[in-house]
């Protein structure tokens, strides 16, 4: 069986390097009672896909936030260039 792919999410507080094979977006906040975006302190959203012994490179600073998940389904399967989503952080 193929190895599972991985994915990295990491948030920063500053616009870090982009590195071939990551997604790389900008955006800021956003206030739960009336729904706008705060766009100060803008936030950087780094995505990548990765094999579990090839671990998506390191920043050059911490991130504010970092998640590691292991795709379940389909599997071994990358996301498509053409992707689209949202995701929401409580």
């Amino acid at each position: 069986m193929p190895d599972l792919l991985c994915l990295s999410l990491r948030i920063f507080d500053h616009e870090p390097v982009h590195t071939p094979k990551t997604q790389l977006w900008k955006g800021g906040a956003t206030d739960l009672t009336t729904r706008t975006m705060f766009a100060d302190p803008p936030r950087w959203l780094v995505i990548a896909d990765h094999l579990p012994d090839q671990p998506p490179p390191s920043p050059e600073r911490p991130p504010l936030r970092d998640w590691a998940m292991q795709q379940i389904n389909p599997g071994t399967l990358a996301s498509p260039d053409t992707a689209g989503g949202v995701i929401r952080c409580r």
